[in-house]
């Protein structure tokens, strides 16, 4: 499914061949393909090769009707209505209890063509003790109802949301129970004998680290034998279209990647690597990554000719990609992937740092210890909401049983995921859905998070607190109907003193009685000192979600202010970074900012690692923040930020901080102090110009870069965590190895 389409290649850009430099093996291989392909043009240019023509288009004919008479092709079969009462294989195979393979299919909306998969996998697979364990993504319920019975050999696991190819194929992995995972797309069919080959490769050779069959097309045509990724970020699936009985595709051999339609692995080696990655949500590009994840652990990952599936390209997602409007994902997905992997595809670097963190200890139940909920409504993503919950996760897991829950499950993997991006060690933080969670359960403290005036559950623990982000607007049955919960609650959290005098208000409304009411404000990723040592650039800084409604960043108002800025200054840039969520308003949202910046200097950087931002921080001479502009503040306060952590950042950095006059971030930036506050586009241009053109030694330049380094050491994550666990009663002193990964 998620294999980037097949596209022209993009000439690469030369690296000097230098000692040592794996970039000029790159390079004379390269040459020697040249080569190679002249020899064989001269050769179909020679007389001998027109002569025999007619005997190879013979040969050619005779196989294709050899092909379209073989029965066990694997070719495309309507899906069996009802599924056979018994497979003899399968009597034989298949162990639920004890597996030692693991076949993992990801179902949405597809049930007859998955049925036809396990109908598939059931009659030809042997060799190893296997289960399988079905996935289904969350499909219409009518579309379940047609799975479920069929299903019921599998382990069947139900999602009652959709989370996208890779998350649910994480959350199959942890369902599973085999020494070898297998994961198949539910658009492809088994064929004899495919199973036993892929996982004697893996058996036999340590050194291996993923591999995958040969993949042909109901038509009996190659469609892979593995593949590469060039360093423009497009494939090359090699043999596509050719006979897969050829020769030349019968050797096993070493290839960049495979696609996850078909790939085979051990089970601690897709967990090392942490599984399907988040960066590529929803789809698209996934594979690849995993699979130079794996080459980074110093595996290989190999093409297993032995072994055959029939792969019936786009059945799955078709529709789903018009649904979803996937196919603006392929591009955006393929900068990503760039963003992380060009300087390895290029030979200029050998890993990527710090993407595959030091292996988790097991996860235990401490017993003496205060047991803690969290709960959060929303998706893991890395966003603000999401770092303030989990830093308070961290910095609690030494001193209680900290569990995070949520509506509806998500993978441990996606969880020390998160830790990675954020920097956060969540190792020992238990992960579950709020029915497990609190299923015969009493917490001696809840911390629950939303976005409206009352919370969103009962309370679960004998001390309840409420932590609001912002009191957005919300139906009044809604909040009639939370009513009742509002009384488990003795304390209500708020990000800034902005939030506090909204949230008063916004009880005062509804006729509520005004808790105690508690400002801890978020935790910032404060820039090392050396930081502030960097060269600054002519560069402009915005950093927040990409989306729209509520508090968006307003991204749209920066680019048209950085034109009038750019026509005073040509040398100047503006960059943009952020986490772009797996919406299609969004994705066109950020398409359509890619438009309105066409021809200006302004650099995207979506879905940033830490390392790009901590880079982008460094380097960035100003920092512009615009949410909540033109808002009426009275009238619409949930418009504007509530607290501002990417200000505070760039300040950490010595970046100026240039805000907008609404919202939190006034309180943070003292106007020509630590930075500025405007209210006029007009403003901020002009400010900026100024600042712009001052030399990089002025005085009083650099004066207010240590001002604003300064002032952001009070929002530090120990502090924070400090306040956070004064707030429940627990210990305050902590470290920051407590709540930093090692990575």
């Amino acid at each position: 499914m998620t294999c980037p389409p097949h596209n022209k290649p993009v000439p690469p850009a030369e690296t000097p061949a230098t000692p040592n430099n794996p970039a000029a093996e790159v390079v004379a291989l390269r040459q020697e393909l040249a080569m190679c392909r002249a020899e064989l043009a001269a050769l179909r240019a020679s007389t001998s090769w027109r002569i025999t023509a007619p005997l190879r288009r013979a040969t050619e004919w005779a196989r294709g009707l050899t092909r379209s008479r073989r029965p066990a092709a694997g070719a495309a079969q309507p899906a069996p209505p009802i599924l056979k009462a018994r497979y003899p294989l399968r009597d034989s195979w298949y162990d639920a209890e004890r597996p030692e393979v693991s076949l993992i299919v990801l179902n949405y909306n597809k049930p007859a063509l998955t049925l036809a998969c396990l109908d598939s996998l059931w009659e030809h697979t042997e060799g190893h003790r296997y289960e399988i364990v079905l996935v289904d993504n969350g499909s219409e319920a009518t579309n379940y109802a047609q799975l479920a019975p069929g299903g019921a050999g599998a382990r069947l696991v139900r999602l009652e949301v959709n989370r996208f190819f890779g998350e649910g194929n994480n959350l199959g992995f942890e369902a599973s129970r085999g020494r070898y995972v297998v994961f198949l797309n539910n658009d492809t069919t088994a064929t004899p004998g495919w199973l036993a080959p892929l996982i004697r490769r893996l058996a036999d050779d340590p050194g291996i680290g993923a591999t995958g069959p040969k993949m042909v097309s109901p038509d009996y045509r190659l469609q892979e034998a593995g593949a590469e990724i060039r360093v423009d970020g497009s494939d090359n699936r090699f043999g596509r279209g050719a006979d897969p009985d050829d020769p030349a595709y019968g050797t096993e051999r070493d290839v960049m990647y495979v696609s996850a339609a078909a790939l085979a692995m051990r089970r601690e080696t897709f967990e090392e690597v942490l599984g399907f990655d988040l960066y590529y949500e929803p789809a698209y590009y996934e594979d690849c990554d995993l699979c130079l994840k794996i080459q980074q652990l110093g595996l290989r990952v190999t093409y297993c000719p032995d072994s055959c599936i029939v792969h019936h390209e786009n059945a799955t997602t078709g529709d789903v990609a018009a649904q979803l409007n996937l196919n603006s994902l392929v591009h955006l997905n393929r900068q990503r992937f760039l963003a992380r992997w060009q300087p390895v595809l290029r030979g200029q670097a050998d890993a990527v740092a710090g993407l595959i963190p030091p292996p988790a200890m097991p996860l235990r139940y401490r017993a003496g210890l205060p047991d803690v909920l969290l709960y959060t409504p929303y998706p893991l993503i890395p966003g603000g909401g999401e770092r303030y919950l989990l830093t308070i996760a961290a910095g609690l897991a030494s001193v209680a049983n900290v569990v995070l829950a949520t509506p509806h499950p998500f993978s441990r993997l996606r969880l020390r995921t998160l830790g990675r991006e954020l920097s956060l060690d969540l190792d020992a933080v238990h992960l579950m859905t709020l029915a497990e969670a609190t299923e015969g359960k009493r917490y001696d403290t809840t911390l629950v998070m939303g976005n409206e005036a009352l919370p969103g559950i009962p309370g679960q623990g004998e001390r309840n607190i409420f932590l609001c982000q912002f009191p957005f607007p919300a139906p009044r049955p809604v909040l009639k109907a939370w009513s009742s919960h509002a009384g488990d609650y003795e304390q209500v959290v708020v990000y800034s003193p902005f939030v506090q005098r909204h949230y008063r208000s916004a009880l005062q409304a509804l006729g509520r009685p005004l808790p105690q009411i508690t400002v801890i404000s978020p935790p910032a990723v404060l820039a090392p000192a050396t930081a502030r040592n960097t060269a600054k650039r002519p560069m402009v800084l915005g950093v927040g979600r990409f989306f729209t409604g509520g508090h968006d960043k307003r991204h749209d108002l920066m680019i048209e202010a950085f034109r009038d800025l750019a026509a005073r200054l040509p040398e100047c840039e503006l960059h943009l970074a952020g986490t772009l969520p797996t919406e299609g308003e969004f994705r066109a949202y950020y398409a359509n900012l890619q438009q309105q910046a066409d021809g200006l200097r302004v650099f995207f950087h979506p879905n940033a690692s830490p390392q790009r931002l901590a880079a982008l921080y460094a380097e960035a001479s100003l920092y512009w923040h615009l949410a909540g502009y033109g808002v009426d503040e009275d009238r619409e306060p949930h418009r504007c930020e509530h607290f501002g952590i990417t200000v505070v950042e760039a300040m950490s950095a010595g970046c100026i901080p240039l805000v907008v006059n609404r919202g939190g971030p006034p309180a943070t930036v003292q106007n020509g102090v630590t930075g500025y506050v405007f209210e006029s586009l007009d403003e901020l241009v002009a400010i900026s110009e100024r600042l712009l053109t001052l030399p990089a030694d002025d005085a009083d330049l650099l004066a207010m870069r240590s001002a604003a380094a300064t002032a952001s050491s009070r929002f530090s994550e120990e502090r924070f965590v400090s306040e956070a666990r004064t707030l429940m009663g627990l210990p305050p002193a902590l470290t920051s190895g407590q709540i930093r990964c090692n990575t």
